[in-house]
């Protein structure tokens, strides 16, 4: 699927390319279980518009990432000092910094990239926060295994994600995702 029936520009996030092409993609985060970071990444990068972990670029032995160096097209992340699916609390990211808060999940920098670059509004679809065991998590076989955590920390992050997003979004949000347990409005 190449095209949706909106009319707008879109934003996609991690394993979107399987699905979908968006018009600008970000990854921040990095999962043992998802397979390769770089199958994700090489539809867009060079394509569109790519927020990227830098560790992406340079590398980064704990994760075991060999990085891709410098790439045109790409804005390059540092996680923050709010990062971190696993401390399992709501880490001090009451707003959102500069240049990126890169604070509980992808959808949290996606939606702050928008308002960098000038959106009017922000619709979300596929933003439901119902993590289950990962293989039925989103739109497609996503983990074939997760850690005992998994499930609880996702939910946790994905709220979290969303309250910061409520807390500092200049723009409107709207939810169009059907068996949504967001509370934004519906479109």
């Amino acid at each position: 699927m190449d095209s949706l029936p909106i009319d707008g520009v879109t934003m996609g996030v991690n394993k979107i390319g399987a699905i979908y092409k968006p018009d600008y993609y970000v990854k921040v985060d990095y999962s043992p279980w998802g397979g390769a970071w770089e199958e994700e990444v090489e539809p867009f990068v060079g394509r569109v518009p790519c927020l990227l972990w830098d560790s992406f670029r340079d590398g980064n032995q704990s994760f075991g990432i060999k990085g891709m160096g410098d790439v045109e097209n790409i804005t390059w992340v540092s996680r923050c000092e709010h990062h971190g699916a696993n401390k399992g609390h709501r880490s001090g990211a009451a707003r959102w910094h500069d240049p990126f808060c890169t604070a509980y999940n992808s959808i949290a920098i996606m939606a702050q990239w928008a308002v960098k670059l000038g959106f009017e509004e922000i619709v979300l679809v596929g933003c439901d926060l119902n993590f289950t065991d990962g293989k039925d998590d989103h739109f497609m076989p996503y983990y074939d295994k997760v850690d005992s955590g998994y499930q609880e920390r996702n939910n946790k992050n994905a709220l979290w994600a969303h309250e910061l997003i409520r807390e500092s979004c200049q723009i409107p949000v709207y939810n169009a995702t059907p068996n949504s347990n967001l509370w934004w409005p519906k479109l």
